[in-house]
């Protein structure tokens, strides 16, 4: 395990090493389709595939409210939707990526 000042000098490490104009253009264009095109659920696509599907909701993520969780219980409830109760960040995959790494192989292993 390393500290968080070993943590955050890896970020800062893999930041700059990673970063340039055509990065950047990729992020920005990236968030703008998704600002513009994903606009609204396509209830359609999540009911075809609704068993292949498993829909994992973070605690105290800024990106999508808790009530969406609940929305999403009403609305699907034979869905695999699950609540995360480990108090994981929307982004894991700074300190969480080995346990989210292992939720989804417990969920493909028998799938494959």
């Amino acid at each position: 395990n390393q500290t968080p000042e070993q943590d955050r000098q890896a970020i800062i490490d893999a930041t700059l090493t990673l970063f340039n104009w055509k990065t950047c253009y990729q992020m920005l264009s990236m968030s703008n389709e998704e600002m513009l095109i994903v606009q609204k659920c396509q209830h359609n696509l999540i009911e075809k595939f609704i068993s292949k599907i498993t829909f994992y909701y973070g605690k105290n993520d800024h990106w999508v409210p808790e009530e969406i969780y609940d929305q999403m219980k009403i609305l699907y409830p034979h869905g695999d939707i699950k609540k995360c109760i480990n108090k994981y960040e929307h982004a894991f995959v700074l300190k969480h990526s080995k346990e989210l790494a292992n939720f989804v192989y417990e969920k493909m292993k028998n799938k494959l």
